[in-house]
């Protein structure tokens, strides 16, 4: 299976966690948005192109404004912003640890959050501070999930990879050259 297909079901099984939550919990911005933290790690991954990442962002984000209430293409438009933005991160910081992650992924989500509120409120003018609190309980919320999402990523990313791990290369069925 390919690796930007595999990507792409484990954003929409997130998806369906995410709108399954928000359903359930009484208070909406305490949902984490798995599809954000998604596309941060496609970005900060030296191994995804930046063509196919941001194919899978547009994806994702449509798929999040489908199952959302958000006008159609505002959430493709700002995590396609966001992947270009974890894509020009990556070159420029060390992007190890989960650390890094949560912190990076809270910055990132605010600013998410931040672009999708002003993109809603364009739509709709009344946004007020209700709008601000919102934006920034979801990108905490959305932040101490960072690992989990991560980790799915490697395991992902270690699962399609091509090259073998370090203890496959020591048996010998993966001859050393």
């Amino acid at each position: 299976m390919s690796r930007a297909i595999l990507f792409c079901l484990v954003g929409f099984g997130l998806l369906l966690v995410q709108s399954t939550l928000r359903q359930l919990l009484p208070v909406v911005a305490l949902v984490p948005d798995p599809a954000l933290l998604l596309v941060l790690y496609l970005g900060l991954t030296p191994r995804q192109s930046a063509w196919v990442g941001a194919i899978l962002a547009i994806v994702l984000g449509y798929l999040t404004d489908l199952l959302g209430a958000a006008p159609k293409g505002l959430h493709a438009l700002v995590y396609v912003l966001l992947f270009y933005a974890a894509r020009g991160a990556q070159i420029r910081l060390l992007t190890r640890g989960w650390i890094f992650e949560v912190w990076f992924c809270l910055l990132a989500a605010f600013l998410g959050g931040f672009l999708v509120m002003l993109g809603r409120a364009l739509a709709a003018p009344a946004v007020g501070v209700r709008g601000y609190l919102v934006a920034v309980l979801q990108a905490a919320a959305t932040a101490a999930t960072a690992p989990v999402v991560f980790f799915i990523g490697r395991r992902i990313d270690r699962w399609t990879s091509r090259v073998p791990d370090g203890h496959e290369r020591d048996s010998l069925k993966v001859p050393l050259k």
